[in-house]
């Protein structure tokens, strides 16, 4: 019995001296904040996701994500509007952005990602830094949403 209780105290060691599989949070401070030079887009699309399980209580959860910095105007690639184009109609429940320099709270409540993704292109059709303010929650309509997808439509084959 005691043969067989080696292998998998072995195989446990071996995780601990080898490292565990964990998502990369380096992009973090010790304050949770984002830190932008340090964010991939794909991971800042993946940080403005709510979780699900919070209630739509404000006062007991906060539904801002805080950055520190910004990226410079051509952090956000062509491949990454690829990416973000496909997420612009989804109805998901994000954050809104605020840069810790920010005293103003964003007033949207419940941005869609669809929506937060769309500052994403915006921010790279119009060559801009970003966080390209010191607060960002977007509510668009259809009609930017069309306009972005018939701009798009001409840009990806270029």
């Amino acid at each position: 019995m005691s043969k067989l209780l080696i292998i998998p105290l072995i195989f446990l060691n071996g995780l601990s001296l080898f490292g565990q599989i964990e998502i990369e949070t380096n992009y973090l401070d010790a304050n949770n904040w984002i830190l932008m030079n340090k964010i991939s887009v794909r991971q800042f699309v993946n940080e403005l996701i709510r979780p699900t399980d919070q209630p739509d209580n404000p006062s007991k959860h906060k539904y801002v994500l805080q950055t520190v910095g910004q990226q410079d105007a051509n952090w956000i690639t062509k491949e990454d509007v690829k990416f973000l184009i496909k997420l612009m109609d989804s109805k998901e429940d994000a954050k809104c952005i605020m840069q810790i320099k920010s005293s103003y709270m964003p007033t949207v409540e419940k941005p869609t990602l669809g929506d937060q993704v769309i500052l994403l292109i915006n921010a790279y059709r119009q060559k801009l830094n970003f966080p390209y303010e010191l607060t960002l929650c977007g509510d668009f309509g259809g009609k930017e949403r069309s306009e972005i997808k018939r701009w798009w439509k001409k840009e990806k084959s270029k």
